[in-house]
């Protein structure tokens, strides 16, 4: 028998899925997106088969067989959930997250009666899971003691302040369909696409407006043409159109920059840099995180901790294949 070897299959019965692991560090720069407001690891939910005693006032609202789920159990359950599922249950309830925690209980206890919790490869999982549960335990005990005070705001405002500029940038996009495509495929002929470029380019830099283009030009998942420009940070963009989005005045337009999928242009209307206080956020938790990176280092290297480098080497790029061997004429006669 295959024991499932991560807890999200068995939450994933039903379509809620419950959010595991510890979440990654974060760079040093601040994100190109708002970050979170917490910086913390995702909870994970008790054990299916936990029962613990209930607390005064907090009724049962659950049971299966010998095993009672408190109201406040369930609760906290359902705060470990994403975005999507915390929205899933906000539109549907709370039944399919009860009926999905009944199975867990069903088969959990089905698991003990069988006693698979003795076979090594369960054991190992209920291991991992356990260090898993003191792991963000500890991560959430130490973001709770980190401060950030408003110098270390305005220092980190400061020093990273071309990294929070932005461009108001819209883009046009001709698709090319693929040589060896069917008549059919979505995009156009390299010329073609090429032409219409270039003819909704001139248009632009004549200054009509954009609306008009998208009337006159726009054809779905061939030729696009952004109705409202696009708020972007430094690095957010393909690196080709990265570069003169940044450097181009506003109302410039770029030369056609060619990809393998499409030929395409960007236009800088605006441009915008938050200014501390709506950036403070976004920074203090950026310090945040680099507080945690550096004592999650000091722990790392207080521990004496050993890897074994053949073990963990990186696998080997794939070499490329051999050139075919070039056939030799027949002698002549």
């Amino acid at each position: 028998m295959k024991v499932v070897s991560s807890r999200a299959k068995l939450w994933g019965l039903v379509p809620l899925i419950l959010p595991l692991g510890v979440v990654s560090a974060a760079g040093q720069k601040p994100s190109a997106s708002p970050a979170p407001a917490k910086t913390s690891p995702p909870k994970t939910p008790p054990a299916a088969t936990a029962n613990p005693p209930a607390q005064s006032g907090d009724p049962v609202v659950l049971k299966v067989g010998d095993n009672k789920i408190t109201k406040g159990d369930f609760d906290f359950m359902l705060s470990t959930l994403d975005q999507n599922g915390q929205q899933a249950v906000a539109t549907q309830g709370k039944k399919q997250f009860g009926e999905q925690y009944v199975r867990i209980l069903l088969l959990s206890q089905q698991a003990l009666s069988e006693h698979l919790d003795a076979t090594p490869d369960v054991r190992r999982e209920l291991a991992m899971g356990r260090l898993q549960t003191l792991a963000q335990a500890e991560y959430q005990h130490l973001a709770e003691q980190i401060a950030v005070s408003p110098e270390e705001t305005d220092a980190f405002y400061k020093a990273h302040l071309q990294d929070l500029e932005e461009r108001d940038v819209r883009e046009v996009a001709v698709v090319r369909r693929p040589p060896k495509a069917a008549a059919n495929a979505p995009g156009l002929d390299d010329g073609a696409a090429r032409e219409r470029t270039e003819t909704i380019r001139k248009a632009l830099a004549a200054g009509t407006d954009p609306a008009k283009l998208i009337q006159d030009y726009a054809v779905p998942n061939v030729v696009m043409i952004d109705a409202k420009p696009n708020r972007i940070r430094r690095g957010q963009l393909n690196p080709l159109f990265d570069k003169p989005a940044f450097e181009l005045k506003d109302g410039e337009i770029s030369d056609i920059l060619e990809t393998s999928q499409a030929f395409v242009f960007i236009q800088v209307v605006g441009r915008h840099t938050p200014d501390l206080k709506e950036a403070s956020p976004e920074l203090e938790n950026a310090i945040r995180q680099q507080k945690l990176n550096a004592r999650m280092a000091e722990l790392r290297q207080g521990a004496a901790v050993w890897m074994d480098d053949q073990y963990f080497k990186a696998p080997q790029a794939a070499a490329p294949p051999a050139p075919a061997a070039t056939p030799t004429p027949p002698a002549k006669p």
